[in-house]
């Protein structure tokens, strides 16, 4: 057997599923299990920029393969399609020559949308979260708007290879100008719900959830790192917006009054919010029956969430208890059919994640109200730590009561 050429097929593996989003754990495993099928014990360490990967043959050589990447992405689908891959390379154990083969058809099986569609599903992800934060039908226009605006500055700024900070922030100056400009010339009501909408497409969400399912699974290293990546996005995102709000106040020479915010039905949310995920399921290329039970766990979590408030429970234990019921359902859709179950705990945390709790936060430290700067930043990490808890939880759970059966399997 070609020991150097299974080594360097595994990594890659693993390196594709990095590259489309997969957590630390997951990477790990993959190069673990496949070299495993074929009887080589093998140490892997990964964290998200970089692979490291050796074996030790029948014949005492050892051998080392390390792979970098500069990059990531969102493809969903494509970490569903690597992951069924693994499976499938496991189970069946094809000579070398046929993995590889496999391997590279895989790769070319990627089903990406269009950038129209891209941006199309930023328009009805800005302009859904703007209803949902309470604004009207103008608002959420000029949230789908600012949505769009988002799409094409990170698409360019991509293009040109700029880093993540620079993206951010340039994405987050044009969004809140854009909409200032807009406001200023009298097409909105609420400001904070047409720029909390847009938004929710520059909320490190993706990162926020690995960073918290990494630290779980004991790989520390890159929980932190994913999390100081999340740090930055939000400094930036601070920087970005609070230089377009200075800016156009000074162009326009006075600042924009936002109405208050409008309630609307528990049924209206539900439909605007599976609309809203419907744009982040195609911004995270997932495809087939698996965006509509996306849809469903988004709807699921904000209803969760709607019941605990109107209990009269406090924000925190309602994101806590929505969270939880958000890992439980993604979990238990991941085990239904056999893929991670990434997709389905993204798309149905989105909803919870507080965006228009982080731009008020912004917001009060623009204009220095270090009290309300303090007292809505504490809120929103007690927000943060609740949907982060809620994950640690159900996923903990759910792994022990995996291992649990692996060790009775074993014993029978």
């Amino acid at each position: 057997m070609d020991y150097e050429a299974l080594l360097e097929l595994s990594v890659d593996l693993a390196y594709e599923l990095q590259y489309c989003g997969g957590e630390t754990y997951r990477v790990e495993d993959t190069v673990t299990h496949l070299l495993g099928a074929y009887g080589l014990d093998s140490e892997v360490f990964a964290i998200p920029n970089c692979i490291i990967a050796s074996i030790e043959t029948p014949d005492g050589r050892h051998l080392n393969r390390m792979r970098r990447s500069r990059s990531s992405s969102n493809n969903l689908e494509g970490l569903e399609r690597y992951n069924a891959l693994c499976r499938r390379l496991c189970q069946e154990k094809p000579p070398v020559e046929e993995a590889r083969r496999l391997f590279e058809q895989a790769r070319t099986q990627d089903h990406s949308y269009r950038p129209w569609v891209i941006l199309l599903a930023h328009f009805i992800a800005g302009f859904g979260f703007s209803i949902l934060f309470g604004g009207c039908m103008m608002d959420a226009l000029i949230g789908g708007l600012c949505g769009v605006a988002v799409g094409l500055c990170n698409r360019f700024a991509s293009a040109l290879h700029a880093n993540v900070f620079f993206r951010s922030l340039a994405s987050g100056f044009v969004l809140a100008f854009l909409a200032h400009s807009l406001f200023h010339l009298g097409l909105g009501a609420n400001l904070n719900a047409a720029i909390s909408g847009p938004m929710m497409l520059l909320v490190p969400g993706l990162l926020f959830t690995n960073s918290v399912r990494d630290i779980i699974y004991g790989d520390s290293l890159s929980g932190v790192n994913r999390l100081v990546q999340v740090l930055i996005i939000a400094v930036a995102l601070a920087v970005g917006t609070g230089a377009a709000a200075a800016l156009a106040t000074s162009v326009w020479g006075s600042e924009v009054i936002s109405d208050a915010a409008i309630g609307y039905s528990l049924f209206v949310e539900c439909l605007v919010c599976a609309f809203a995920s419907a744009g982040f399921c195609i911004i995270f290329n997932i495809h087939g029956p698996g965006m509509g039970l996306c849809l469903i766990g988004g709807t699921l979590s904000w209803c969760a969430y709607r019941f605990c408030a109107d209990l009269g429970l406090s924000d925190p234990i309602s994101f806590l208890i929505a969270a939880s019921l958000s890992a439980m359902y993604a979990e238990i859709m991941a085990r239904l059919r056999r893929c991670p179950s990434t997709g389905y705990l993204i798309t149905a945390l989105f909803p919870l994640i507080p965006g228009s709790h982080i731009y008020q936060t912004m917001v009060y430290a623009i204009h220095g109200d270090t009290d309300g700067f303090m007292t809505r930043g504490t809120h929103t990490a007690a927000l943060a730590g609740a949907l982060a808890i809620g994950i640690l939880l159900i996923s903990t759970l759910f792994r022990m009561w995996a291992v649990w059966r692996s060790h009775r399997r074993k014993h029978l």
